[in-house]
């Protein structure tokens, strides 16, 4: 077994703390965005569209599967591909959400700049409490900046990504308990893998 030294044992332990203030620093400071949030996917006919990019799109690609994993229609947009003909799949029953840490990503901006001209409810989950993203949107959700110097420069979105995550899943479990989606159909749309094995014992 590899013995760690003191300064990678230090640097661990810092990602550890980090990472779990990170999530406790939201409590009673999301719950109000999740349900506003809620209730918008609730009034839709469409889908959920979610886009970012690099880190920031990692999680949104993971908040579009766990909406359907939860039984809200959702799907990955990336912004590149967006403005590169895809964008025309957003239409005006959808709802766009997009996460930028910054909230200026010129990509993210400009696809939420078109998906707004289709008539979708464009929500932007931000840290920055101006973002140039906003005037094209119809809602910003701004999280408290949880990044700490565990976060080299201040800039990488490691901590914020737990952040980003959290608000996620609340959304995620708060539309399933609405929308009475049980664990017996998930089961039913996740037939494979650990959950699928669950289901078939």
């Amino acid at each position: 077994m590899t013995n760690l030294n003191d300064k990678e044992k230090g640097i661990i332990a810092e990602r550890i703390l980090t990472s779990s203030e990170a999530i406790s620093s939201l409590s009673g400071k999301i719950e109000q965005s999740v349900i506003e949030v809620a209730d918008i996917v609730e009034k839709i006919n469409g889908k959920v569209v979610v886009s970012g990019s690099g880190t920031s799109g990692t999680t949104a690609r993971r908040l579009a599967h766990l909406l359907n994993v939860t039984g809200t229609p959702a799907y990955f947009q990336h912004p590149t591909d967006a403005l590169h003909g895809s964008i025309s799949t957003v239409t005006k029953q959808d709802i766009v959400i997009a996460i930028s840490k910054g909230g200026g990503s010129s990509e993210v901006n400009k696809m939420l700049e078109l998906s707004l001209d289709f008539g979708a409810y464009t929500i932007l989950l931000t840290e920055n409490l101006n973002p140039s993203a906003a005037k094209f949107c119809k809602k910003v959700v701004t999280l408290p900046e949880v990044s700490k110097p565990g976060d080299p420069g201040s800039m990488i979105a490691m901590a914020s990504t737990f952040a980003n995550s959290t608000w996620g899943d609340a959304l995620c479990l708060v539309l399933m308990s609405r929308n009475g989606h049980s664990f017996e159909q998930v089961l039913k749309s996740h037939p494979y893998g650990a959950v699928g094995a669950t289901g078939n014992k």
